[in-house]
């Protein structure tokens, strides 16, 4: 221990600004190495303590010297490497530490800050453009050199994976491949990988003129050794020496320089050592695109005109023309542009620079054999490493696959072959045509680039469909304004049959604009032909505002009849017909049938679609063509006739993938936000028709806004997945028959079931109720309208579409009156409505229609005593309209209330504020209110049958315009009470009915008065209020109407007077209706009677079912598939609707039935109609039925389930049902969430379901409701 030490002095930069972070480590090793690095990190150990042994002491000591000789000659050394501005800092310590803690101190005074900087920059970590690889390797190690010294090491192998992450995308091939040359097994550290790194970037760097670079994967070797035996023959192009003509330079330039088609040079580096097959899919880092040898693989093929040479590690070929490829793999699909087709190539090659390029990054994991791709953070595709060294892709078939998926570069600007085929596969010089003269916009293609692609390109499906023909004779005839002029023929008929039933295709075309419009129809029977060309002429003259002055037809007695002669008579409308076996007499027609259909064989061939869809395809190609530049125009038809330039940029390929954004919400956060269908048509406002499954999986058309799409895909599959079936075709028996001698046959697809349309009468012809949607889906401009009454939607077709629909109540009045029951004539000769009350008649009532109803005074009387009542509780006060506010419009609402037999007690009206037009955060905020359950009013009742209660009800009257508004809200003045000026409005101060705060309001005035009262708001139900200060009354609110119980007669009254003091009420007394319950009291037999007779009786009336006695047919199992419904789906809607209703409140026996009923919903079929009218029939039967309350005691629950009941999911249906003294107060029965493995699991589900019920019933029902009352109270 007292050797002598002797200090090594080593040549270190000596301590001063910024080199801290290098100095440290290098004394640190000095000090190691003279053993004095224990003495620097400890210090100088202590005396011994006062109360140890002198032997202790000694020890102690000794070792205190040696350190005190030690820390001496660690100050020294430390002073020895300072500059001189620290040399009075280490001179002055006490100890080496000291001295050593005090120089990290001043350069990590602020270490923590340091750490957090350097983790920033190492997470942030990018290699620079003008940064050479190993500058940018050095950054990295000085950046774990510095969070060691501030002491968070960082390990070699997260170094050199946030190397790897900060290459650039297009370095991502070098992440990929440097982990695969540091060998599969061993440590990925900065020294083993960078050589790889170095070489690979070397590699990558481009030289002037260079040709493409050499493969990097398993052919670093053979690069090396080609670059070692250069080519010394001499170019048979340019015959110089050193290079091939493969190579050659000059004759790329004169290529160039001549403006000729240079033909492409690609390569492809792939070890030739796999056993061949096309299918197997082999990732390649030298192939500059990507290649494959199976023509048949390919979607959206196109040809080329001047083959493409493509170079190989041993040898070179041709690439005769490119397409999509997708490929199924294990995580997904995936689709590659631009594949080039190379006869004789044994393998598909997937180029990792073309991926790369286009955002998608490689890597291999740590002791993987496994190479995964990833875009946007997402596996896409993952490759295994074969025995022979090559990464061959994972597929789910063993091969490429023609599936739809997302291509890699989507979202590219498209090309003049997208255009080609948006167009519906419109000529390359007509498209040339329609960029130059500017006859469209959202076109981004030039007329060159049309043309440029014309010769460059063949497109196979234009070849197959079209039949060039010499043109017809021109007729010589020359017309000057639309509608002078209408051709019309007929094409059909075809097989198979539409989707809508449709066999015939009806073409009317306007000869000036060629204009054209086509209707789908099931016969060519006079009266459908008719009744189709009669609402087309119609529309045409009131929305050009010009008379169709000329019709010409062939001869055939479609056209030629008695109703169509009779309506050109009354239009002075001359009808011309062709001669026998002419068609050229009648050629713009002719022309325009041959135009459509060349148009839909390109596009079913295009798309794949099969067999019964020609009727979408036939609507979607004129509707395109409408916009298309036409021979002898400068505008396309649309702008000739309407007046404006049409926008084209919402077009896109027929037939192409669509991805829809979901309108429910998802069931999982993580469920997919879009489904797959595929794009079949247009509709008004930049809307799609797409061909999707519905919820029951069944392909139906659906109409969407917010659609994405891959228009390098095809996406068709039967309902159910399967594929359909590519042998459907169609055949045109009949066009024209001089002109085409057989059947064209073609593949095709279809819209929905439509039944022929009824034809007007000849003499003073209305136009149709739908000529606006005619026109509106002609001219596709959405207006607000639209979503207000779009009934039918004519594409210039009669083809009915659901749209979306404001509700009934706020649609605007204008169009509600044309909705309205056909006006009769009165002797005066006014018009006047027929007596309706049910409640869609009166749901159209405008103030205009209402008033002049034979009962209008009784509406009059109502409105006025509407308006009596918004004044008396001063709702408003009228101001003029600020310049920056908005207003909200109102409108009357009328009904008709009946006693329970159905007399009228009184007619009502209601001034109603269109709420749905408030914004959220401008004119409302909150808007939820409670509402009592039907359980709570059964439970309410049952108490009060029970313990013999008195019970009045009352009715407040205008009862949300006693809420207070916090909001400032302007509405326009009530319909035909107009005062002031045209700016004068209605400054609301309290709320109205239909804004959407007013319930809530309206809820929190009355709470704030019960509770004032003494009443306290129920735990289990808001809407239920007990008050037990002096006598205990019970009060059940529903809205506006009140139920009030006590014991004594007088605390009832009392209550009430109370009410009366705060709001208006109408007081009813003892109540035998309520909310349409028909309530039957025995005050002898301490009973209440619950029915709903009435309702059920309209129900009967309005479907006149069979009488049943059991809910469902015994045995009966119902499923998703089935025939489908022989009448309108919405009908099961409405009945189901009104079965639901009426098994919640009143029939618990009809509740398993209506619940199975609900599942079908969504896609109804014949068997499910079949049941509904079973259980409406039984309901029938039964109506005499209901609820007794007061025969009983307490409160009693059961359940059960059924197990695997739903045949489709195996899900299980939990069922409970609550007695209440003697009656069902709470019942239901539903389908489980999860599905049960065990009748056992079913039964816990379901109790579990029943528990829950069961505390809150505890929760509801007051402590003494059970008890007993021996003598009933007199009253």
């Amino acid at each position: 221990m007292g050797g002598t030490i002797k200090v090594t002095y080593e040549k270190i930069e000596l301590l001063g600004e910024g080199n801290y972070d290098t100095w440290a480590p290098q004394v640190q090793a000095v000090l190691t190495l003279n053993g004095l690095r224990a003495i620097v990190r400890n210090g100088v150990r202590p005396l011994a303590a006062s109360d140890a042994s002198d032997d202790e002491k000694n020890l102690v000591e000794a070792a205190r010297n040696l350190d005190l000789e030690q820390d001496e000659l660690a100050k020294a050394l430390l002073l020895l490497h300072v500059s001189q501005r620290h040399h009075l800092r280490v001179s002055r310590a006490a100890t080496a530490k000291d001295a050593w803690d005090a120089l990290k101190g001043i350069y990590c005074s602020g270490s923590r800050a340091q750490l957090t900087d350097c983790r920033n920059q190492l997470r942030t970590l990018k290699l620079r453009p003008d940064e050479t690889m190993e500058d940018y390797v050095s950054r990295a190690e000085a950046l774990g050199v510095k969070m060691a010294s501030a002491g968070e090491p960082v390990s070699d192998q997260s170094l050199a994976l946030s190397v790897l992450d900060g290459l650039p995308k297009e370095y991502s091939t070098f992440r990929f491949f440097c982990i695969e040359d540091t060998g599969r097994h061993e440590a990925l550290t900065i020294t083993t990988m960078l050589p790889s790194l170095q070489r690979i970037y070397n590699e990558s760097q481009p030289l002037e003129d260079a040709p493409p670079s050499a493969g990097l994967m398993g052919h670093a070797r053979d690069m090396d050794k080609r670059q070692q035996y250069k080519f010394k023959g001499n170019c048979n192009y340019c015959h110089r020496k050193g290079h091939k003509e493969a190579e050659c330079r000059k004759k790329r330039r004169e290529l160039v320089s001549a403006n000729k088609p240079s033909p492409s040079k690609h390569t492809a580096m792939m070890a030739q050592r796999m056993a061949s097959s096309a299918s197997a899919v082999v990732l390649d880092s030298g192939c500059s695109t990507h290649m494959t040898g199976d023509r048949h693989l390919l979607q959206e093929y196109r040809a080329f005109k001047l083959a493409s040479l493509v170079t190989f590690g041993n040898g070179s070929g041709q690439a005769e023309g490119q397409g999509d490829l997708t490929l199924e793999g294990l995580e997904g699909t995936v689709t590659l542009q631009k594949v080039l087709y190379v006869p004789g190539l044994r393998y598909t090659l997937l180029s990792v620079r073309a991926a790369a390029a286009k955002g998608v990054d490689f890597y291999i994991p740590a002791n993987s054999t496994t190479a995964i791709m990833r875009k946007d953070g997402e596996t896409v595709l993952t490759a295994s490493l074969t025995t022979d060294g090559l990464y061959v892709a994972d597929l789910a078939r063993g091969g490429a696959q023609v599936l739809a998926a997302t291509a890699l570069a989507a979202g590219e600007h498209p090309t003049p072959s997208d255009w080609h085929r948006r167009f519906n596969h419109l000529g390359y010089d007509a498209l040339a045509r329609l960029a130059r003269d500017d006859m469209v916009t959202g076109v981004d293609c030039s007329a060159a680039d049309f043309l440029a692609e014309k010769t460059d390109v063949i497109c196979e499906d234009c070849v197959l469909a079209k039949e060039p023909r010499k043109p017809f004779r021109s007729t010589g005839h020359v017309t000057t304004a639309p509608g002078e002029l209408m051709h019309a023929d007929l094409i059909g008929p075809i097989k198979p049959s539409s989707r809508c039933g449709a066999s015939y295709v009806l073409d009317l075309v306007d000869d000036f604009s060629k204009l054209s419009a086509v209707t789908l129809l099931h016969t060519k029977s006079a009266d459908e032909v008719s009744a189709a060309i009669i609402s087309t002429v119609l529309m045409l003259e009131q929305k050009t505002g010009k008379p169709v002055q000329r019709f010409r037809s062939d001869g055939g007695c479609e056209f030629v009849n008695e109703k169509l002669a009779s309506f050109f008579k009354s239009k002075h409308i001359e009808h011309e017909t062709s001669a026998p076996y002419t068609p050229q007499q009648n050629g713009v027609a002719e022309r325009m049938n041959r135009t459509l259909l060349d148009r839909v064989r390109a596009m079913l061939l295009d798309s794949g679609l099969p067999g019964k869809f020609w009727g979408e395809a036939f609507l979607a190609a004129n509707y395109v063509r409408n916009r298309s530049p036409v021979t002898g125009s400068a505008l396309v038809p649309w702008e000739a006739v309407f007046g404006d330039k049409p926008d084209v940029r919402h077009l896109r390929v027929f037939g192409s993938k669509a991805f829809v954004l979901k309108n429910l919400p998802s069931k999982s956060k993580v469920d997919p936000k879009r489904f797959i269908g595929t794009l079949v048509g247009y509709e008004p406002g930049g809307n799609y028709r797409v061909l999707a499954p519905n919820r029951a999986g069944k392909m139906t058309i659906q109409v969407h806004r917010d659609v994405v799409f891959n228009e390098l895909s095809r996406q068709y599959q039967a309902a159910g997945g399967a594929q359909a079936d590519d042998s459907s075709t169609i055949e045109v028996e009949d066009f024209p028959n001089d002109a085409h001698p057989h059947p064209a046959v073609f593949p095709v697809l279809t819209p929905a079931p439509v039944a022929p349309p009824a034809a007007p009468t000849a003499q003073d012809q209305p136009l149709p109720d739908d000529s606006d949607n005619v026109l509106r889906a002609l001219k596709h401009v959405e207006t607000d309208e639209d979503n207000a009454n779009e009934e039918a939607h004519w594409h210039l077709t009669n083809r009915p579409v659901r749209a979306r629909q404001q509700p009934q109540h706020f649609v605007p009045e204008d169009f509600r009156a044309n909705l309205a029951q056909p006006m009769l004539k009165d002797p005066s000769g006014e018009f006047t409505h027929p007596m309706d009350f049910s409640p869609d008649s009166l749901a159209r009532l405008t103030a205009k229609t209402a008033l002049a109803r034979p009962d209008g005074e009784s509406f009059r009387d109502a409105m006025l005593d509407e308006l009596k009542s918004l004044y008396e509780h001063k709702c408003w006060r009228l101001v003029d309209l600020p310049s920056d506010a908005k207003i909200i419009q109102c409108r009357w609402v009328f009904a008709v209330k009946r006693d329970s037999k159905g007399n009228i007690v009184r007619y009502k009206a209601r001034l109603v504020a269109k709420g749905f037009t408030q914004e959220p955060g401008v004119d409302f905020t909150e808007i939820y209110a409670p509402v009592s359950k039907f359980v709570t009013l059964r439970a309410f009742l049952s108490m009060v049958a029970k313990l013999h209660l008195a019970m009045e009800s009352a009715d407040v009257k205008t009862a949300f315009l006693n809420g207070q508004l916090d909001e400032v809200i302007y509405m326009q003045q009530p319909p035909g009470f107009e005062q002031g000026g045209a700016n004068t409005v209605c400054k609301l101060d309290k709320s109205l009915y239909g804004l959407r705060q007013a319930p809530r309001q309206w809820h929190a005035e009355l709470r704030r008065h019960l509770e004032a009262m003494g009443f306290q708001a129920s735990e289990a139900d808001s809407s239920f209020f007990i008050s037990t200060s002096g006598a205990t009354v019970y009060l059940l609110v529903y809205v506006d109407d009140i139920l009030v119980a006590s014991h004594q007669l007088k605390d009832v009254k009392s209550t009430i007077c109370l009410l009366q003091d705060c709001f208006e009420l109408r007081v009813i007394g003892e109540p035998d209706l309520f909310l349409n319950l028909q309530l039957s009291r025995d005050m002898k037999a301490g009973t209440i009677f619950v029915s709903q007779p009435r309702f059920v009786t309209a129900l009967v009336e309005k479907y006149n079912p069979r009488p049943r006695t059991t809910p469902m047919q015994p045995g009966l199992k119902l499923q998703r598939a089935g025939t489908p419904m022989a009448i309108d789906q919405r009908h099961y809607s409405s009945v189901v609707g009104s079965l639901l209703y009426i098994s919640n409140a009143t029939r618990p026996d009809a509740s398993y039935a209506a619940g199975v009923l609900c599942r079908f919903m969504q896609d109804p079929q014949e068997e499910h109609w079949k049941a509904a009218l079973w259980l409406l029939g039984y309901l029938s039967a039964t109506q005499q039925q209901g609820l007794t309350f007061g025969s009983g005691n307490g409160l009693r629950g059961y359940t059960d389930s059924a197990y695997g009941d739903d045949i489709d999911t195996r899900r299980s249906t939990s069922g409970f049902v609550f007695t209440f003294n003697g009656g069902p107060i709470s019942w239901s029965s539903k389908l489980q969430r999860p599905v049960a493995l065990s009748t056992c699991e079913a039964e816990y589900m379901a109790s579990a379901h029943a528990a829950k019920e069961a505390l809150w019933l505890r929760k509801l029902l007051p402590r003494n409701s059970r008890e007993r009352v021996a003598n009933p109270p007199e009253y």
